[in-house]
């Protein structure tokens, strides 16, 4: 039992996520635009790369590593940005990387979802070396840009 027993650590409510979902609206969006159910994964993804704290009976939280942070950061102010009114293809030039073309933004616009998404499944680390599982990896924001990019290319 604990963090030995490599048990999931379970993600939050549902409805903490549309709660979540209408908070970041209301502060940060004058403006709706598809590209904001890509970016949405920033405010709640995470690695589970960081430090497992536990209370003893059973209640885990795995927190995200610091380039985990770093990089949800990126998709944080492109939400932002997005949400103030800037164009999508600005914001993510800016934030995210200058070599994205437009036909890239708009496939990754597309391939967000309508929510904020929930956090992805962990499983609780069994040692400083533990790897999650590629669902993890998977879920991040990074992972709909890279999805975006092959599409655009052909692949």
């Amino acid at each position: 039992e604990g963090a030995a027993s490599g048990e999931l650590a379970a993600p939050a409510e549902g409805s903490l996520f549309g709660a979540l979902e209408g908070l970041l609206r209301h502060l940060l969006c004058k403006y709706d635009s598809p590209m904001l159910g890509a970016m949405a994964g920033g405010f709640t993804w995470t690695d589970g790369g960081g430090v497992a704290y536990g209370d003893g009976e059973g209640a885990v939280i795995v927190m995200c590593s610091s380039p985990g942070i770093r990089l949800a950061l990126r998709f944080v102010r492109v939400y932002a940005a997005v949400g103030r009114g800037e164009s999508d293809v600005a914001a993510c030039k800016e934030h995210l990387t200058p070599n994205l073309t437009k036909k890239m933004i708009r496939l990754l616009a597309d391939s967000g979802s309508a929510t904020v998404p929930s956090p992805p499944e962990l499983e609780v680390p069994k040692s400083i070396h533990h790897v999650q599982p590629d669902s993890v990896r998977l879920a991040s924001p990074l992972a709909l840009m890279r999805a975006a990019q092959v599409a655009a290319l052909g692949g």
